[in-house]
């Protein structure tokens, strides 16, 4: 079954998908009624994902074919990622202020990318557009870095909303039988 040969689902799995919409629609207002709750869920799951950061880097390491260099190289950064791991979700608040330095940083990445890519493109209109998104993502990454609670609010509010428009996509695909893709 697909969108494209226009069948619809069975109406098992519709109703799955709207009864999944709305525990998605109450979870965004959780996350908004209980903003600590959703940003100690984020810290756990960035914990998870450097633990599993660490253990890959470091199965890595005595895969065939890796230099001694980058197999020492990798088993540093894999014991640093599970040391960073047990310290966010032992420490919250440190937790807090490492996805605001992950979300700082990315952006400020971010914009340098988008500067340099600006400044090789041949295209005025993208050229000023890549320019002038640059120059956004490095301001916010300062406001971000800089404004350590706007940044954890900001977290808690596109985690919200990314809710609402899931719940509300799978509500409206269960009730038209038909997927978005």
């Amino acid at each position: 079954m697909s969108a494209a040969t226009g069948e619809k689902q069975k109406a098992w799995l519709r109703i799955l998908e709207v009864i999944l919409g709305i525990i998605v629609l109450i979870l965004a207002g959780y996350v908004l009624a209980y903003p600590g709750i959703a940003i100690l869920t984020l810290i756990f799951v960035l914990g998870i994902g450097l633990f599993i950061l660490g253990i890959t880097r470091i199965a890595g390491a005595f895969a065939p074919g890796v230099s001694s260099g980058m197999r020492v190289l990798s088993v540093i950064i894999g014991v640093l990622a599970i040391i960073l791991a047990i310290y966010v979700v032992a420490y919250p608040a440190a937790g807090a202020l490492t996805l605001i330095f992950f979300l700082g940083f990315g952006l400020l990445l971010s914009g340098m990318e988008a500067l340099a890519i600006g400044g090789s493109i041949g295209s005025n209109a993208n050229k000023a557009a890549s320019i002038a998104l640059g120059v956004i993502a490095i301001i916010l990454a300062f406001i971000v870095l800089f404004y350590p609670g706007v940044a954890l609010g900001t977290l808690v509010f596109l985690l919200a909303i990314s809710f609402v428009v899931l719940g509300i996509e799978a509500i409206v695909s269960g009730i038209r039988g038909r997927w978005w893709v």
